[in-house]
């Protein structure tokens, strides 16, 4: 249980540090309620949507906002393979990740800071041997 709370205290960190990116400031108040979470902005007001993926393993926040839509996530160590619609954008923000780039047959390696790009109408294939949080922003 304890390692649950850890990320799920490690994604609100992201999400907040997402927030500070996105130009806003501060923040009336915070809240878990029935997996939506309540965000107050001195200049908006937003509700964030909890997305869960491979039976938990992957969990992520989506943000809309003027600059289009984004999420900030954890994910668990595993493989996994997501569906993209759009084009995506995604940064490692704590930890690292491997991705396959079927156009080359081969993994590569990305870690804190870095970021690729996720064609659209694609499927994106992942390793993680760490717990791992990124930012993914859509085009």
């Amino acid at each position: 249980m304890r390692g649950i709370v850890n990320r799920f205290s490690l994604l609100i960190q992201l999400v907040l540090k997402v927030v500070d990116c996105l130009g806003k400031t501060g923040y009336n108040y915070f809240q878990n309620k029935t997996r939506i979470i309540n965000v107050s902005y001195e200049r908006s007001f937003k509700v964030i949507k909890v997305n869960e993926y491979f039976d938990g393993k992957v969990k992520s926040f989506v943000i809309n906002s003027s600059e289009g839509k984004k999420t900030v996530g954890v994910m668990e160590p595993g493989e996994y393979e997501f569906d993209t619609d759009t084009k995506e954008i995604m940064t490692v923000v704590e930890g690292n990740l491997s991705v396959y780039f079927a156009e080359d047959d081969e993994w590569e390696e990305f870690e804190k800071g870095a970021s690729f790009d996720v064609p659209a109408k694609s499927k994106l294939k992942v390793k993680v041997e760490q717990d791992t949080a990124y930012i993914c922003e859509y085009e």
